[in-house]
């Protein structure tokens, strides 16, 4: 496993070690820049992390790197924000507040949604050194108990929009901002479950 950050590896030998895995290591690591080895993996994977590479034709060339011949390499990054729900709402929140979105990051800089336009990311991938590239979509409803919808606006102000907005805003503003989330939100309920969409892009690839 490797990441950037010290303490998503610390979960992630907690994760594996309450699973019984002894046979996983993490190394704290840039995968854009650093070597990952030699030509030895089967496979690499990435789950909503790859979004954030400030060159991924870099990034995912040096992965490739790490790969033997033939070796897969496979991605979920999020769609485009309208698509998903769970972020568009709590963002649409902000907007009342402050009749504005905060900046965000245009659509090829490093973002969430830096890869949401498929025939990009399939163009990245394929200029990167592999082939066989597949992008394909994948989209749900998450259903949220209502017991669990604060936990859901606590989350949503640590992410994309919400989190933007409260960077720079008084503390005023933020209370103003931290209710407007929380009542959109409960606005969604329906029988018990606040119901939101979700989707990605699945893609996969061949060294």
């Amino acid at each position: 496993g490797v990441d950037i950050a010290p303490a998503m590896l610390d979960a992630a030998r907690r994760r594996a070690a309450a699973q019984g895995i002894d046979n996983a290591s993490f190394v704290v690591a840039d995968a854009q820049t650093d070597s990952l080895g030699p030509s030895q993996f089967d496979a690499a994977f990435s789950r909503f992390g790859v979004m954030f590479f400030a060159d991924p034709v870099a990034a995912f060339a040096n992965i490739r790197a790490s790969l033997r011949s033939g070796g897969v390499f496979a991605f979920a990054c999020w769609d485009n924000l309208f698509a998903n729900e769970w972020m568009f709402l709590p963002g649409s929140a902000v907007v009342q507040v402050t009749g504005s979105l905060p900046p965000m990051p245009g659509p090829e800089e490093p973002g969430p949604f830096s890869l949401a336009d498929p025939d990009r990311v399939a163009a990245l991938v394929h200029d990167a050194g592999f082939s066989n590239v597949t992008v394909t979509p994948h989209a749900q409803t998450i259903e949220i108990p209502e017991a669990e919808v604060e936990s859901v606006a606590a989350l949503s102000s640590r992410v994309g929009p919400v989190r933007e907005a409260l960077r720079t805003a008084d503390a005023d503003t933020s209370a103003r901002i931290t209710d407007a989330v929380r009542a959109v939100l409960m606005e969604r309920l329906d029988q018990g479950y606040l119901r939101m969409s979700a989707a990605a892009l699945v893609v996969r690839a061949e060294g």
